[in-house]
C-alpha cells in the first residue's frame, strides 16, 4: 500500500473516532452538566440563606454590647433608672419603661422583634411582643429557646415561638460583676424567607412537625405546595440527626426545578427542614447548547482538514515520484539530468536538495583545492600565534615553548602526500602543531593553579583558626552573662519567701539577654508589735542585658535606701520609698546636667500589712485587679523614678493609695516587656485589650478551702477566683510564636483571696 493511502485511510479513520467521542461524551456531560449548575446554584442558594441569618445574629449581637457605634450597650449602664436596676427589682412596669424606647428603636431598625428577660434562676419575667400588647397572661413560655440555665455567654440559632419560627440570640447580665439574669433578642424568620427569595431568586420553605412557613412562589408552576410537603416529610423523617444536606432536581410539566433540602435541629430536638427550589430549565438548556455547538464546530474542523490533507497529498506526490527519479540518475553518474524546482512546500525542498547534491559534485575539485590552502594558512597561524604568546610567559618556560615552535616548522616544512580527494590529506601535521603548542600551556597552566590553591588552603586556615577564636570569646562571653545572671538573682527574693507572705503566688522573670532590666525585692519590716509589714515592689529599669542588670542592682539600693527611711517615719508612707528612690538615681546616676546617662525606672510598690490598712504606691506601672469577671487597671502616678530633670520640670510626687486587698481575688503586675511583645499573624504589639482576654480566659473558680474548679453558683459565697499563671504566660508565649523577645518580661500574680485576713 502507497504511503499516500495510508494516510487517506488514517485521516479517515481518526474522523471517524472523533465522530464517536462526540457522540459518548454529549450523552455523559448531559447528567454532569446538569449536576454541576444544580451544585452551583445550590451552593449560592446556601451562601446567601447563611449571609441572611448571620447578618441577623450578628445586628441582635451588637445590640447585646453596643448601643451604637462607640457607645456603650443599655446592659452596661448603671443607675437606679437603668436598665440593669429594673430586671433587679424584677418588677414588669418598671422593664417595660426602662427598655421601651430601646426596644422600639430595634423594632424599627428591623433588629428585632421579641425582647424577653429572665431571671438569675432561667425563669421568665419580662416579654416584650411588637405584634401584640405586653400582657404576660397573652404571651407564649420562651424557655424552651434557652433552657431553665442562666446563659453563661453570647448563643443564638433558630426557635420556635407561638408555633412561629424566629431567629434569636441570648446572653448574661450582669450587676456589680455578678449574674443577675440572661436576655433573648427574637426576630421572626418571614422577612427573612421573603429577603432570601428576592436574592436568590428561588422559593424556600422551613417546616417542623405542624409548623410550616414559606414565601410566596417566585415561580409560576402545579404542585409546589405537594412537592414542598413530600420533600419535607423525607427531610424530617425518623432516624435523622444534626445538619444534612441534599441536591436533586425534579420534572414538572416538562420544566427542570433544583432542590436543595437541609436538614437540622433546633432546641428541644425538633426536627427542621428548610427547602430551597428554583427554575432551572433556562440554565441547563443554555449550557447544553453551548455544548452542541462546541461539538458541531469540533467536527466541521475536522472534516475540512481531513479534505484539504487529501486534496494536498495528490498533488504533492506526483512531482515527488518526478524527484526520486533524478536523484536515481545522479546516484548512477548522469549529472546532465534536470530537476525542475518551483514549489516551496516539502516536495520542492527535496528538489533543491537534489539540485544542490548535482552541484556539489561538480565543483568537487574545486573544493579539494581550497581545503588545501587553508591547511598551509591554519598552520602558519599557530606557528605566528605560539610565538606571541611565548613572550607573555614566564622565562623559564619561554624557551622550551620555543623549541616546541622550531619541531613546528620542521613539521610543516616536511614533503606533504599528494591526493586526488579532496576529503584526504596529511592533516596529522597540523594536528601534531596543536598539540605541541597547548601542551606546554596547559602544563603552565597547571603550575600556577598549584600555586594559587597553596595561597587558598593558607588563607582557609588562617580563617579556621579566626572562628576558633570568636567561638572560644562566645563563650566566655557567655558564660560570663552567666554569672552575671547568678548576681542578679541574688537580690530576688526566693520561691519560699514569696509563698510565706503571698501564698499561692506566680512569678515568671524571663530576661530578654539572660539578665536584664527587670526585678522585684520583698522586705520584711517590724519595728514594733503593731508594725508588722511586708513590703513588695516590682520594677523596670532602663534597657536590658547587661546594662539593664546594672540599673537593677542601683534600684535596689534606692528602693532600700527608701524603705529604711519610712520604716523609721513617725507616719511610714509608702509612696516616700518612690520619691526617696527617684532622688537617689538622679543623684547617683544622672547628677551630671551634661552627661550622656539619663536612666531611671518604673516601678510598683505595696506596703501589706496583715492586721492593717495596705496601701500602694505606682510609678507608671501596669497593675490589673481581678474581681469574678470584672477586671481593671488600678491607678498610677505618670511619673517615672531617677530620670534627669530640665529646668522647666517638676520633681514628680508619687502618691500613696490605700488598697484593700480582699475587694479583689487577685492583683496582676505585668512589666511593659509584656505588653510590648509583637506576634500574631500580623506582627503586632500584645496591649493591654489582647493581655485583659488571657487574663479573663485564664480565671478558674476556686473553692473556699483554696482549691480550684469550686462551684461558683452556689455553696459558700466567700469563694472567690483563681488566675492560672502558667496558663496565662503560655497564653503570651503563643501568641509571641516566633518572634524574638523585645524586652525582659516580669509577671507577677497575687492570689489576694488566700491572703490572711
Amino acid at each position: 500500500m502507497l504511503l499516500k493511502t495510508r494516510i487517506s485511510v488514517l485521516f479517515a479513520i481518526t474522523f471517524l473516532l472523533i465522530a464517536a467521542a462526540l457522540v459518548v461524551q454529549s450523552q455523559l456531560a448531559r447528567d454532569e452538566i446538569k449536576r454541576a449548575v444544580v451544585t452551583e446554584l445550590s451552593l449560592g442558594q446556601s451562601v446567601i440563606w447563611d449571609k441572611i441569618l448571620r447578618s441577623t445574629y450578628d445586628s441582635m449581637s451588637f445590640y447585646a454590647y453596643d448601643s451604637k457605634p462607640g457607645t456603650a450597650s443599655i446592659w452596661a449602664l448603671r443607675g437606679s433608672r437603668s436598665a440593669i436596676a429594673a430586671v433587679k427589682t424584677g418588677d414588669s412596669r418598671k422593664i417595660n419603661r426602662a427598655l421601651t424606647k430601646f426596644y422600639g428603636a430595634l423594632v424599627e431598625s428591623n433588629v428585632l422583634d421579641v425582647l424577653a428577660i429572665y431571671d438569675a434562676e432561667g425563669a421568665l419575667i419580662h416579654v416584650m411582643d411588637a405584634e401584640q400588647p405586653v400582657d404576660e397572661r397573652t404571651i407564649a413560655e420562651l424557655s424552651g429557646l434557652t433552657g431553665v440555665t442562666l446563659a453563661a455567654k453570647l448563643d443564638g440559632g433558630l426557635g420556635v415561638i407561638d408555633n412561629r419560627f424566629a431567629a434569636h440570640v441570648s446572653f448574661p447580665i450582669y450587676a456589680n460583676g455578678r449574674p443577675i439574669g440572661s436576655v433573648l433578642y427574637a426576630r421572626w424568620l418571614t422577612p427573612l424567607l421573603d429577603e432570601f427569595s428576592r436574592a436568590a431568586e428561588a422559593d424556600i420553605r422551613v417546616s417542623a412537625p405542624s409548623i410550616s412557613e414559606q414565601t410566596e412562589t417566585q415561580t409560576s408552576w402545579s404542585g409546589i405546595e405537594t412537592l414542598f410537603d413530600k420533600t419535607a416529610s423525607a427531610g424530617t423523617s425518623a432516624g435523622q440527626v444534626g445538619d444534612n444536606t441534599g441536591l436533586d432536581t425534579v420534572l414538572l410539566d416538562g420544566v427542570t426545578f433544583s432542590l436543595n433540602v437541609r436538614t437540622l435541629t433546633i432546641p428541644p430536638d425538633l426536627p427542621v427542614t428548610i427547602v430551597m427550589v428554583r427554575n432551572v430549565s433556562a440554565s441547563l438548556a443554555s449550557y447544553q447548547q453551548i455544548f452542541v455547538y462546541v461539538a458541531l464546530s469540533i467536527a466541521g474542523v475536522f472534516a475540512l482538514i481531513g479534505a484539504a490533507s487529501y486534496l494536498t497529498l495528490l498533488r504533492g506526490f506526483r512531482p515527488l515520484d518526478d524527484t526520486i527519479a533524478a536523484l536515481n540518475a545522479l546516484a548512477a553518474g548522469n549529472t546532465d539530468v534536470e530537476v525542475a524546482v518551483g514549489r516551496r512546500d516539502e516536495v520542492g525542498r527535496i528538489a533543491a536538495t537534489v539540485v544542490s547534491f548535482r552541484e556539489t559534485i561538480l565543483n568537487f575539485a574545486r573544493l579539494r583545492r581550497s581545503a588545501q590552502e587553508n591547511r598551509l594558512r591554519q598552520e602558519r597561524t599557530v606557528i605566528d600565534e605560539t610565538i606571541k604568546l611565548a613572550g607573555l610567559l614566564p622565562e623559564e618556560v619561554r624557551a622550551d615553548l620555543l623549541a616546541d615552535v622550531h619541531k613546528m616548522e620542521q613539521l610543516k616544512s616536511r614533503p606533504q602526500q599528494q591526493s586526488n580527494n579532496v576529503f584526504e590529506g596529511d592533516d596529522e601535521s597540523a594536528m601534531k602543531l596543536l598539540g605541541m603548542a597547548f601542551g606546554r600551556i596547559s602544563k603552565e597552566i597547571k603550575t600556577q593553579y598549584e600555586k594559587l590553591d597553596f595561597l587558598v588552603d593558607e588563607r582557609t586556615r588562617k580563617i579556621a583558626e579566626t572562628q576558633a577564636e570568636l567561638e572560644d570569646k562566645h563563650k566566655n562571653l557567655i558564660a560570663s552573662l552567666n554569672y552575671a545572671s547568678r548576681i542578679q538573682a541574688s537580690i530576688l527574693p526566693s520561691s519560699d519567701d514569696m509563698q510565706t507572705v503571698f501564698p499561692g503566688c506566680y512569678v515568671a522573670w524571663e530576661p530578654q539577654h539572660i539578665v536584664g532590666g527587670d526585678a522585684y525585692l520583698l522586705r520584711r519590716i517590724n519595728t514594733g508589735k503593731d508594725d508588722e509589714r511586708e513590703v513588695l515592689a516590682v520594677y523596670d529599669c532602663t534597657g536590658h542585658g547587661v546594662p539593664g542588670a546594672f540599673m537593677t542592682l542601683l534600684g535596689a539600693r534606692a528602693l532600700d535606701a527608701g524603705i529604711e527611711a519610712d520604716a523609721r517615719a513617725p507616719q511610714p508612707r509608702i509612696g516616700s520609698v518612690l520619691d526617696a528612690a527617684d532622688a537617689f538615681i538622679r543623684r547617683e546616676v544622672n547628677a551630671d546636667g551634661n552627661a550622656a546617662s539619663n536612666d531611671g525606672m518604673d516601678c510598683f510598690i505595696l506596703d501589706y500589712r496583715k492586721t492593717g490598712d495596705s496601701s500602694y504606691a505606682s510609678a507608671n506601672f501596669t497593675v490589673f485587679a481581678q474581681r469574678g469577671e470584672e477586671i481593671f487597671e488600678i491607678d498610677n502616678d505618670l511619673g517615672s523614678i531617677g530620670y534627669r530633670l530640665q529646668e522647666e520640670d517638676a520633681v514628680p510626687a508619687f502618691e500613696t493609695r490605700p488598697i484593700t486587698l480582699s475587694d479583689y481575688d487577685n492583683l496582676v503586675i505585668v512589666s511593659d516587656g509584656i505588653l510590648d511583645q509583637i506576634g500574631g499573624p500580623k506582627r503586632l504589639s500584645l496591649g493591654r485589650r489582647r493581655l485583659l482576654r488571657m487574663i479573663s480566659d485564664a480565671i478558674t473558680p476556686q473553692d473556699n478551702s483554696g482549691q480550684t474548679g469550686g462551684d461558683q453558683t452556689g455553696g459558700d459565697k466567700t469563694a472567690g477566683t483563681h488566675i492560672n499563671g502558667s496558663a496565662l504566660r503560655e497564653s503570651i508565649h503563643q501568641y509571641q510564636g516566633e518572634n524574638e523577645q523585645r524586652d525582659d518580661m516580669t509577671l507577677v500574680i497575687l492570689p489576694c483571696g488566700a491572703l490572711p485576713a
